[in-house]
């Protein structure tokens, strides 16, 4: 098992020692599920920059408790892990129906946290899932979005992302190149993938804290391959990411010559769902 992922479960035993396990006398949680996805095959690179924990803490409710970049073997105790996931399924369906794109792209940004005490509550504790908070989704997909939407999750369709994947599917070795133009808030990404290996299913539960809800995306992968890679990632000098991943990462790399946009490297995970992925958008109610 790589160092990221042997991370993700040593993560599950941090909870044990939290705050927020404490229940009390505190009202019980309760969970809708309101939308569920799936896809016939998907792809997805995460990358994991180590920034600052003060670039990020006031973006996240104090519920909440940062995972540190020390606990995925990506940085230090006193940074944090903000994570940004390249998906790209195909054929994806919401509630069953088939939506208006054959590929669907998803750009996921987030914060690496710590399991919420409430997920047991909830049914979303899984030995080695990966926990996050959300800060925003971009998306080809407008069906898929304008689901997400309804329940305060922050997402904006967008119809330019490019996703150009020169991969071989079975072993995992090539490169992959995303560019989303969302004026200030556009990414690039240059992806090395160096090769897959099978691995264990893998859930991920990313949780958000809208204006009227709290609502939690759930994710169940569960045949994967999976291997490290590397990446650069670049964004925009005035942009709402350059705050956070600037002088984080493994370092600074060159400027991209033609946006401009500045560069950090990034270890990563490249994974492959051979047979699609699941997932449910949850509301959390108290009782």
């Amino acid at each position: 098992m790589n160092k990221l992922l042997l991370g993700l479960v040593l993560l599950t035993a941090i909870e044990a020692t939290s705050p927020n396990a404490e229940h009390g006398n505190k009202k019980l949680n309760i969970k809708e599920v309101v939308h569920k996805y799936s896809n016939t095959n998907s792809m997805e690179f995460i990358n994991f920059i180590a920034v600052d924990m003060s670039k990020v803490r006031h973006l996240v409710p104090d519920e909440y408790i940062l995972a540190p970049a020390s606990s995925l073997g990506v940085g230090r105790d006193d940074q944090a892990i903000f994570g940004i996931a390249s998906f790209q399924g195909f054929h994806p369906s919401v509630d069953g129906r088939r939506t208006k794109v054959e590929k669907q792209i998803a750009i996921d940004i987030g914060v690496v946290i710590q399991e919420p005490s409430e997920a047991s509550e909830l049914g979303l504790s899984f030995p080695g899932a990966f926990q996050g908070y959300l800060f925003q989704i971009f998306t080809n997909d407008k069906v898929y979005a304008d689901s997400l939407h309804r329940s305060d999750i922050p997402v904006q369709f967008n119809s330019h992302i490019t996703y150009q994947r020169e991969m071989d599917d079975e072993t995992g070795v090539g490169n992959l190149e995303v560019v989303l133009s969302a004026l200030a808030a556009s990414l690039k990404f240059s992806d090395v993938g160096t090769g897959y290996a099978p691995a264990n299913g893998l859930q991920a539960v990313f949780w958000h804290n809208g204006p009227n809800r709290k609502s939690v995306l759930h994710f169940q992968d569960d045949l994967i391959k999976e291997g490290n890679a590397y990446s650069q990632v670049y964004v925009r000098s005035d942009g709402p990411w350059a705050n956070i991943v600037e002088g984080g990462g493994q370092g600074s790399c060159s400027s991209d010559p033609v946006s401009g946009f500045i560069c950090v490297q990034a270890p990563s995970l490249n994974l492959r769902y051979p047979t699609g992925t699941k997932g449910e958008l949850l509301i959390v109610r108290k009782q």
